[in-house]
């Protein structure tokens, strides 16, 4: 058929004007940052919402479409002179749409911030398309800033698809003064394609747990195939993937943080893995199971960590088989006393329902419950301690327990084990101790009926020092909360306890100390003893009464005379506080006369206070 000159003109004319009317639509939708769905014959659309560059833990977000669908695309930051200067540092997934909306991780990174203006590259896993976008560059991270996707001249192209029946690729006009344009009386009516808005992030950080890399290979080389947060390293993936497009064997993961610490303390670092993995602090490694770490097993490391951020980074490797991993960091819980386990079984295993510190081991709860949440029957307790014992020696361990109770050392076979007695009798065993630290562990269970548990270790005493014995109650009765050895009997405690960290002693305590001291023959004699007690005190030598002032007082000094003779004598002292200061001296003793000795004439008393006598 042919067609009239005045036809075929008319016929460019109206195609011109779509095509115009066509290009500048797309533009004025870009420069809104509206995405449209593209028809079959568009180019991959990028925009980027926000700077991206600001503080560490920012963000800003970048769409995406007209993007092949269901496959990876990487985000990098380049150069804008140089756009193979580039890092990457985000990645994500197309829809079936070939639309993605990515949350990435703002740069700090002073290579960039320098700039007045970055590229922002969005690149196809494969390499095939590549689109980059014009950024200012804004300090402070505050103003968002808006653009759609502008193809610079160093950009990779997109390839050009296989001759089809298709029509060609719409004109992109360049950005100058175009001629006006009168478009026809009667224009064709246009279907406009479905929009897609994406939904708007809320803002904060892409990262805010761990940043996790997964590569699909052993070695962390090359471009991650994901990268994503994950709010935890505890994974058992088993024979399955751990992420889609990454192998189920044959890959490697690395996790990063950057955690503020508030304060200095000393964290615990545990992993455990199949295959491989090392941890970095700081970017040293503090631990190293890359090669040959044991299934099943836990792998731990101390740190001391100061108040401030720090770099954390976790690197796995999976070859073949079943893959897992578990990591776990976090502050040491310092115990000053004793690490108490609670447990609501009359056996000390699984899980504690509570967990304290217990200055000292001496209780009696009767037929109450130590806390609301074990039972006053039926449970049993583990106290653990790390003890620096001063010196080489024999150090003598007492226990009493109500019911059942048992002791060890380091790891070694019980040293008291009465785990099925069911009286509060007193437990005892010797054991010789290099110096240094030890672990000491007590158990105990509780049956039916009252409940009480008491611990204390009785150290070495040298020649010519007490050795004080503090109980929590005015009658020395049970056993002492601690013992230990005082060079001398002159405490002025005032409102305070008596050692630090005994809160428990201020008031309502008392103490006894004994020794042995040798009388010469050229010092026997007439001895003036003088005792200063707020409140009561007794004096004992040779198991004789000599003193008896056990009642309140407000510092009050006693004086006494006794003749000594030649030979070893014991002395003990007995100590009560009621309230208010406490008070106890015994100032040296002096001998006054030569007097030919006679033997300490016994006083009056009541019946000797209990003495502590620990029954094998």
């Amino acid at each position: 058929m042919r067609l009239s000159v005045s036809a075929s003109v008319a016929a460019v004319f109206i195609a011109g004007s779509i095509l115009l009317m066509f290009a500048l639509a797309t533009s004025y939708t870009a420069a809104r940052d509206i995405v449209v769905q593209p028809q079959p014959i568009g180019s991959p659309v990028v925009s980027v919402i926000g700077s991206p560059i600001g503080s560490a833990g920012t963000s800003f977000d970048v769409y995406g479409n007209g993007w092949p669908p269901n496959q990876i695309v990487f985000v990098y930051l380049g150069n804008l002179d140089r756009l193979d200067d580039r890092q990457v540092i985000f990645s994500g997934e197309t829809d079936a749409q070939g639309s993605f909306v990515l949350r990435a991780p703002c740069a700090t990174d002073p290579r960039w911030s320098a700039r007045s203006a970055v590229a922002v590259i969005v690149q196809s896993r494969d390499q095939s398309i590549e689109v980059a976008t014009h950024v200012p560059v804004n300090p402070a991270g505050a103003a968002a800033n808006s653009l759609a996707a502008q193809p610079l001249p160093t950009d990779t192209a997109v390839p050009t698809p296989a001759p089809t029946d298709a029509p060609p690729a719409p004109f992109t006009p360049t950005p100058t003064p175009s001629p006006t344009v009168v478009p026809p009386t009667v224009a064709p009516t246009q279907v406009p394609a479905e929009t897609v808005t994406p939904t708007p992030l809320s803002p904060g950080n892409a990262f805010p747990d761990w940043k996790g890399e997964y590569f699909d290979n052993t070695t962390l080389s090359g471009l991650p195939l994901r990268v994503v947060n994950d709010a935890q390293i505890d994974f058992t993936w088993g024979s399955d993937t751990p992420k889609e497009f990454v192998p189920a064997d044959g890959f490697s993961v690395r996790w990063t943080r950057k955690p503020n610490i508030p304060e200095s303390a000393t964290y615990r670092f545990m992993l455990a893995v199949d295959d491989g993995a090392r941890v970095f602090v700081d970017g040293n490694v503090v631990i190293d199971q890359w090669r040959g770490a044991t299934p099943g097993e836990t792998y731990s490391t101390d740190v001391i960590l100061t108040a401030g951020y720090h770099e954390l980074r976790v690197e796995m490797v999976e070859q073949s088989g079943e893959a897992s991993i578990e990591f776990s960091y976090a502050p040491l819980v310092i115990y000053k006393g004793w690490k108490g386990e609670y447990f609501a079984n009359s056996d000390p295993n699984g899980t504690p329902v509570h967990t304290r510190d217990d200055e000292v081991l001496n209780f009696n709860w009767g037929n109450g419950t130590p806390h609301e949440d074990v039972p006053a029957d039926d449970f049993s307790v583990r106290w653990t301690r790390t003890i620096s014992f001063e010196q080489a020696a024999v150090y003598t361990f007492l226990a009493q327990a109500d019911d059942g109770v048992r002791i060890r050392v380091d790891d070694t076979d019980w040293l008291i084990n009465y785990w099925d007695s069911a009286q509060p009798i007193t437990h005892t065993a010797s054991v010789n101790l290099a110096a240094g630290w030890h672990t000491v562990v007590v158990e105990y269970k509780e049956n039916k009926g009252d409940a009480s548990v008491a611990f204390v270790y009785r150290p070495p005493v040298a020649e010519g020092h007490w050795t004080g014995e503090y109980f929590k109650n005015r009658d020395l009765s049970g056993l002492p909360m601690w013992i230990r050895a005082d060079s001398d009997l002159i405490f002025n405690w005032g409102y305070d306890q008596p050692a630090p960290g005994t809160l428990t002693l201020i008031d309502h305590f008392s103490a006894r100390w004994t020794r042995s001291v040798n009388i010469d023959k050229d010092k026997e004699g007439r001895y003036r003893f003088s005792i200063t007690a707020d409140d009561g005190a007794r004096f004992f030598i040779d198991n004789h009464l000599v003193l008896d002032e056990w009642h309140k007082s407000n510092s009050e000094t006693y004086s006494i005379m006794v003749d000594l003779d030649a030979r070893s004598h014991e002395f003990r002292v007995e100590y009560y506080e009621h309230d208010g200061r406490a008070r106890i001296m015994l100032e040296d003793w002096t001998r006054v006369s030569g007097i030919p000795p006679t033997a300490p004439a016994p006083t009056p008393t009541s019946p000797p206070a209990p003495t502590l006598t620990p029954t094998p």
